[in-house]
């Protein structure tokens, strides 16, 4: 089989995200977007559970371009938000190359989600292909 490259290795790594979110438990497409516009690869939620999954899928992006990190940050506000009520959950996943080196993908996500005072109650990157590599961060309420 050969491997995907371009726009078929972003959408690939999106349908990853999508089988995660699957596997999970969040069917729920949340309108593909947030209201500052913000549009992740992957948008879903468990309204029973009150779990949200977040995914975007890098192809060209690296860990540390400002832009990035810059709409990483939105993104996790976001995550923030959901879990500003008790009981909630968020996974926060990425899949990306794994030449673009997983472990500066996690140090720039938990990076930006402690300057939002956030503390992933998991964190976890794994290689899924040799081509792929899978960031998950769970964030978990506050039980005050």
């Amino acid at each position: 089989m050969r491997f995907p490259v371009g726009r078929d290795a972003h959408e690939y790594r999106v349908e990853v995200l999508r089988v995660l979110s699957d596997l999970i438990g969040c069917f729920e497409e949340i309108g593909g977007q947030f209201p500052d516009s913000r549009r992740p690869d992957v948008l879903r939620i468990n309204k029973s559970k009150q779990l949200l999954v977040l995914g975007e899928a890098k192809n060209s992006e690296s860990p540390n371009t400002a832009a990035t990190l810059a709409r990483l940050f939105g993104y996790l506000r976001w995550v923030r938000t959901h879990i500003s009520r008790r009981g909630r959950i968020a996974v926060f996943a990425l899949c990306s190359k794994t030449t673009s080196n997983a472990t500066a993908w996690q140090n720039s996500v938990v990076s930006l989600a402690s300057e939002l005072d956030l503390n992933p109650s998991f964190v976890q990157s794994c290689a899924l292909t040799r081509h792929d590599a899978l960031l998950c961060c769970v964030f978990v309420a506050a039980l005050a």
